[in-house]
């Protein structure tokens, strides 16, 4: 089946020459008109409200400048953070509770009796100073 149309195409962007022919337009190629001359006569006295959107684009394009700005610093700050723990995981030495899973049996069983024997010391430091404590109330007479 044929087209009855040439379909949607891709118009070129060029200034149009007949001033009755610009206003006919559509308003996208408006704004191209008014970029290309604004372009070819840089010393053009514009309107107001081409003066607003030339202000509201550049203010845009400085919010993002500004923000690609504050996120490339944190990105930075972010991987200088990451390579300093990565320098501080190889320097520092393991401690015991990391390689308790490669303990045998005979292993297991030792650090076990050891760990009862210090939670049975640390029990009995705790009843002194509480004895200790409740003694000096009472002879404070509280």
């Amino acid at each position: 089946m044929e087209n009855k149309t040439k379909g949607r195409q891709k118009i070129p962007m060029k200034k149009i020459e007949k001033k009755q022919n610009r206003y006919a337009t559509f308003s996208k190629r408006r704004i191209a008109d008014a970029i290309i001359s604004r372009f070819q006569n840089p010393n053009m006295q514009l309107s107001d409200g081409t003066h607003l959107v030339e202000a509201h684009a550049r203010n845009t394009v400085n919010q993002i400048n500004n923000r690609f700005e504050e996120l490339d610093t944190i990105k930075d700050a972010a991987v200088a953070q990451t390579n300093l723990y990565n320098q501080m995981t190889e320097t520092r030495q393991r401690g015991w509770w990391e390689s308790i899973e490669q303990l045998n049996a005979d292993q297991v069983t030792q650090f076990e009796t050891w760990l009862n024997a210090t939670s049975s010391n640390l029990n009995d430091r705790l009843m002194q100073l509480e004895n200790g404590a409740s003694f000096s109330l009472a002879s404070f007479g509280m």
